[in-house]
């Protein structure tokens, strides 16, 4: 079953009839805050995030991240050579994943 149609489900099948018999706004309050909490808290387990996992982008796929490695690869040789034509290679690799990772990003 879909998560949001046993949310849905959920919130159809609550007894609302104290909401309006309640004196006071912050009981009224309570009242609703709680039950919308509950059927949310069933419906939407959460689930716990590994420190490692928590800074990944959707947009980041497998091409880009070897994209990358292969950039940082470029760069070590540029900086350890000091050459112009590794320099070169470098930058304009780098303009190349800079455009690819800015298009995907905006498609997210």
């Amino acid at each position: 079953m879909d998560f949001i149609k046993k949310f849905n489900e959920l919130i159809g099948n609550v007894n609302w009839d104290n909401l309006y018999q309640c004196s006071s706004v912050d009981k009224t309050y309570g009242f609703f805050h709680k039950k919308i909490t509950d059927c949310h808290d069933k419906c939407f387990p959460k689930v716990r995030l590994s420190r490692k996992r928590a800074k990944d982008k959707l947009w980041v796929t497998r091409g880009i991240k070897r994209s990358s490695n292969y950039k940082n690869k470029l760069f070590k040789k540029w900086i350890c050579s000091r050459s112009a034509d590794d320099k070169k290679k470098y930058k304009d690799y780098e303009k190349i994943f800079k455009k690819v990772t800015l298009a995907a990003d905006s498609l997210l």
